[in-house]
């Protein structure tokens, strides 16, 4: 367990169930499995009716496990402190219990180890609950994961990276806090960077709705996108002429249609997302031209915070930009890469607009809330 904790940087609550429900099937799978290509070197016919009832076991394993894993706290990322503080917490506590030789009654470490974690959740969930906004910008290397969150409501800007599973770091995180569904998923472009972890967030949480630039027609990845998107039965609303405004909690997320029309980075969606006198601009990978087209079309207010475009390359977050919406602060979203990301250039424009500036590649996850 600790050497797969540490490996994943996350604990299964549901291993144990998990177990009790699928070990023995995945027993009988293997014999009828083995019969099946015994007899099939001898009597095809026989060896694929043999592997036809090995095909059921299989099932239920495939079954069983994606239908837990959609549980709430099915999975505790370790990305909180609070949480490593549990889980070393717990090993001492059962350390103790071992070596104290049956004096100690074992109901006792297991209330213990339930009530701290429980403590350990709801201190978690705490900056979550209470705010009006809870912004989360994760640590997912070279790519790009926002989590937006309010009152019980939560939203991703794009999921991909280089680092982990993107789907799986957001799923992580919003099982965490005793969510399994998202009410909304936009995906700003349809590069790797952006979309790579899609497919492990939908297996592992209920996605109400999808959000796309209508875009990259006939390209792969936009096909692989609309693919999943029908496998998990998720409404998609495909944005090209008009804007859209999603209400969840007590924010909203006005999304603005593509401002470019070359590659895919420049037809983008980017994202204003609000609650009461926060306002946060998230641009995708826009350059700088594509940044003085959604200056020129979208009446864009004095920002709070700047998810920087295309992870601080030094063709975005224009001076322009920055001049128009002045923000208080900018998070930019890197991991290791060949690209020069961030630039020094954008890195000084930042400076000169008096921006606090936060990296994930050298701050992890951040979580910003608004009160």
């Amino acid at each position: 367990l600790p050497l797969v904790t540490v490996h994943y940087r996350s604990v299964s609550l549901v291993a144990l169930l998990t177990n009790l429900l699928t070990l023995w099937v995945v027993s009988v799978a293997f014999v009828l499995g083995l019969f099946a290509v015994f007899f099939g070197t001898i009597l095809p016919a026989a060896g694929g009716f043999i592997a036809w009832w090995a095909v059921w076991p299989a099932k239920w394993v495939v079954g069983v496990t994606t239908w837990i894993s959609h549980w709430p706290f099915a999975s505790l990322s370790l990305l909180s402190g609070y949480l490593i503080f549990w889980f070393v917490t717990a090993y001492g506590i059962f350390l103790l219990w071992l070596f104290s030789n049956g004096r100690v009654r074992p109901w006792i470490p297991g209330a213990t180890l339930l009530l701290t974690l429980c403590v350990a959740l709801l201190v978690q969930a705490y900056p979550f609950r209470t705010g009006k906004l809870t912004v989360t910008v994760l640590d997912v290397g070279q790519g790009s994961s926002t989590l937006l969150y309010s009152k019980g409501h939560a939203v991703l800007v794009d999921c991909g990276g280089s680092k982990d599973n993107a789907g799986d770091t957001a799923a992580d995180l919003l099982q965490s806090l005793g969510l399994s569904q998202l009410d909304a998923l936009i995906l700003t472009h349809y590069d790797s960077d952006h979309t790579n972890g899609v497919s492990e967030l939908m297996e592992r949480l209920q996605v109400s709705q999808v959000f796309l630039p209508d875009v990259a027609i006939g390209s792969e990845s936009r096909a692989q996108i609309l693919a999943l998107c029908n496998k998990h039965s998720c409404n998609v609303d495909l944005l090209y002429r008009e804007d859209f405004s999603l209400r969840f909690g007590e924010a909203t997320a006005n999304i603005y249609i593509p401002m470019g029309n070359a590659s895919s980075n420049l037809a983008g969606l980017s994202v204003l997302c609000s609650a009461g006198d926060f306002d946060l601009l998230i641009t995708g990978d826009m350059d700088a031209a594509t940044e003085r087209r959604l200056i020129k079309y979208k009446a864009l207010p004095d920002i709070e915070l700047l998810v920087v475009g295309h992870h601080g390359s030094k063709n975005a977050c224009s001076a322009e930009l920055l001049a128009c919406v002045q923000p208080e602060m900018a998070v930019i979203s890197v991991g290791y890469n060949t690209y020069g990301h961030p630039a020094a250039q954008t890195l000084a424009r930042l400076v000169s607009a008096n921006c606090a500036i936060y990296r994930t590649d050298l701050m992890g996850t951040l979580t910003f809330r608004v009160d």
